[in-house]
């Protein structure tokens, strides 16, 4: 009899799964096509353009609105620090400055006073956020130094060696702060100025168990760890080899900056209520904005594209699947036809395909994490399309996948697993040149849009109708 209960109890529960699975099954929406269009929270004046231009034609066309569904995709958090107070423009990591009693003299690095094992740093890569003078370069004082040591300043984006110092057992050194330190001629490094700090020659010492090393340049300095092969280490408790001494330059700004911290972050939180509160009336409106789960900056966008496939999954049985930029003119017939002409196979990507791309170190496309020379291939993020198993692998995968710089290029990543059928299509421009019969034609102003409607309703050209 208990088993009979318990055989039950277990059918009712599948029962329960099947009706479950079913319901959401026969609820999704039948598309040929679901486009999300990536959009900053800030970005009103773009989604109302849009609304305006191509994507009025799916209030026009009723057979273009049956087969295609589109939404803006937008972090339902902004950036709660001040764009002054963070370590770049890009991402929503706090810079924290803080004010010295002296702003000469400051050492790169600090040993912690908790002890702690650690591991020996050789190198390290820079970036600028405060104009500094470096005035001298230090190696830490367990180095032993049978043989010669170089350290050398460099300048990561045209790779020259601007410093350097070679330590040996003749040295004479000042000692301060754990390191043994030799003058340079002093140089200015300017805002954004990214650098780099190697060590070459052989690099002994003990086990060091005193600290780790943490930034002391009261914020006008961001550092990075490299490990032995080149790329950036993160949660390693490192000691830095090399160092180097400051001079914080353009004082009275820096302590400008310093001081208005908190009455920025307090600017920033209001400037965030006032957008809440008008995405809040669009939504209401127009109902075509999704607020994903994420802080809206640059370096979350491959979280956001992903936000956007789980979106889809769970609302759509859809033959393909697009993301474009709220940028971007889209010729919405023209696309259709072009998914209707396509072979209709698994896991298809269709794009304007960039092969054996350079991996950046540096700048706004800087990739610190991924480690080969070149990315896999990728589209250009302005728009492409994949197919249906696609979306769904890359949501079933969502809590697995890596973000890395950029989503272009974790799409190319993260798809260069499964192997896609790549399906080269030149109409989805990579930047703002125009071709007569584009499918997608990025980084526009909201006057170019209008413009670029225009020329299409009147002469099928969004290039222009003259001649």
């Amino acid at each position: 009899m208990k088993a009979l209960i318990a055989l039950c109890a277990v059918l009712a529960v599948l029962l329960a799964v099947a009706v479950k699975v079913y319901i959401q099954s026969t609820s999704k929406q039948s598309k040929t096509l679901v486009i999300g269009i990536m959009s900053a929270r800030s970005h009103f004046e773009e989604r109302k353009r849009l609304r305006e231009t191509w994507i009025s034609v799916l209030k026009e066309n009723l057979l273009l609105r049956t087969k295609i569904s589109y939404k803006f995709i937008v972090g339902k958090t902004g950036c709660q620090f001040h764009i002054a107070n963070r370590k770049d423009e890009y991402s929503c990591v706090r810079n924290k400055r803080k004010l010295q009693k002296d702003y000469t003299g400051i050492p790169l690095v600090k040993i912690a006073d908790h002890a702690s094992q650690v591991v020996l740093i050789h190198n390290c890569t820079f970036r600028v956020i405060h104009p500094i003078i470096v005035s001298k370069l230090g190696l830490h004082h367990s180095i032993s130094l049978k043989t010669n040591v170089t350290l050398s300043l460099i300048d990561e984006f045209t790779k020259n060696v601007f410093a350097s110092v070679t330590f040996n057992t003749n040295t004479r050194n000042i000692v301060f702060e754990d390191y043994k330190y030799m003058p340079i001629e002093p140089v200015l490094l300017p805002r954004e100025f990214s650098g780099s700090l190697r060590v070459t020659g052989s690099v002994n010492c003990g086990a060091v168990t005193k600290g780790v090393s943490i930034d002391n340049s009261g914020g006008s300095v961001d550092v990075n760890f490299l490990g032995e092969d080149g790329y950036t280490i993160r949660d390693v408790n490192g000691l830095l080899v090399g160092s180097f001494i400051l001079d914080i330059q353009e004082i009275q700004d820096f302590e400008m900056y310093t001081d208005a911290q908190m009455s920025l972050d307090i600017e920033q939180k209001e400037v965030n209520g006032k957008r809440d509160k008008k995405l809040k009336a669009e939504i209401e409106a127009y109902d075509d904005v999704l607020l994903v789960d994420m802080v809206d900056v640059y370096r979350n966008l491959p979280q956001k594209v992903l936000h956007f496939h789980n979106w889809v999954s769970e609302n759509f049985d859809s033959d393909f699947v697009m993301k474009v930029d709220s940028d971007c003119y889209v010729d919405l017939p023209r696309i259709l036809e072009t998914l209707q002409q396509t072979k209709r196979e698994n896991k298809t990507w269709i794009g304007n395909f960039r092969y054996d791309w350079p991996v950046e170190r540096m700048g706004k496309w800087n990739e610190p994490e991924y480690r080969a020379s070149e990315y896999p291939a990728f589209a250009c993020g302005s728009g492409y399309i994949v197919s249906q198993d696609i979306s769904s692998w890359l949501s079933m995968n969502s809590d697995q996948l890596h973000g890395y710089q950029g989503e272009d290029t974790s799409m190319g990543i993260w798809l260069s697993a499964i192997g896609p059928r790549y399906v080269q299509n030149s109409f989805l421009m990579c930047d703002k040149t125009c071709v007569r019969g584009a499918l997608v034609v990025p980084e526009l102003r909201s006057d170019d849009m209008v413009e670029y409607w225009t020329n299409k309703l009147k002469c099928d050209n969004p290039c222009g109708c003259e001649g």
